[in-house]
């Protein structure tokens, strides 16, 4: 696909929590990415990691210009990661994706063509389009309940509202990160309802999805943290809902 034009800047955000043994392959496919490109940058966030991320991720930046690293000594959730790479980032458009790249920057010069059509466009991949996506089967079972338990709870009509991948004008979403509530696991339906609810487009985008062992994300640990998440979300929404009438 034909790269995007220099003169719209983007930036890769990407937070990191205990990834030191999959950071290898990362370097080597944003090496790749960014190769004979000079409007990309790379903001990572290292989310209080207790392992040496934060170390390997400084060497990787060390003499390059376009490549951020952002230390939280704490722990702040992906969300609370996510929001202070944004804050940091200088592109026109912003990429969020997963630092382990599950789904690959192969796919980002096209959602950017997307996003490019509408400053409201908001790009979210989906991972279920065509079944390309190869996902064990518990935690396939177990995005799909969540899935539809959004759709119930909050009223988001989207596929995947977890998928990693997330394309944006970074000036467009600033009210929507200023009201976030939920800085971890569901920070993503936050940050889609919000959207919605300021007259954004939401536009989602196949991809194809490559799970890889060692994900920080637990079905049983964080099964019901996510779903707590989700109440709390019905409630603020339905709460600002009442407000508008």
């Amino acid at each position: 696909m034909k790269k995007i034009l220099p003169e719209h800047t983007i930036s890769l955000v990407l937070p990191c929590y205990n990834e030191m043994k999959r950071l290898h392959k990362t370097f080597e496919e944003l090496d790749l990415f960014m190769k004979d490109r000079n409007n990309v940058e790379v903001v990572f966030v290292n989310d209080g990691s207790k392992d040496s991320t934060a170390w390997s991720l400084k060497e990787y930046a060390k003499g390059k210009d376009n490549v951020v690293v952002v230390d939280n000594k704490i722990n702040k959730g992906k969300w609370g990661a996510i929001y202070d790479g944004v804050a940091q980032a200088t592109g026109d458009l912003i990429v969020l994706m997963d630092v382990d790249l599950s789904v690959s920057t192969g796919f980002v010069d096209e959602a950017i063509l997307i996003a490019l059509l509408d400053k409201k466009n908001i790009v979210i991949g989906n991972r279920y389009v065509d079944g390309s996506s190869k996902v064990p089967m518990k935690r396939l079972i177990f995005s799909r309940g969540f899935n539809m338990l959004v759709r119930i709870l909050i009223g988001l009509e989207n596929n995947d509202t977890q998928c990693p991948m997330k394309v944006f004008w970074r000036e467009s979403v600033s009210n929507e990160f200023m009201d976030l509530t939920e800085y971890r696991f569901c920070g993503d339906v936050d940050f889609i309802k919000g959207c919605l609810d300021n007259n954004k487009k939401i536009i989602e985008m196949a991809v194809t999805y490559k799970f890889e062992e060692g994900s920080q994300v637990s079905v049983i640990k964080h099964g019901k943290e996510m779903f707590l998440s989700l109440f709390r979300l019905r409630y603020k929404y339905r709460k600002v809902k009442s407000k508008d009438i």
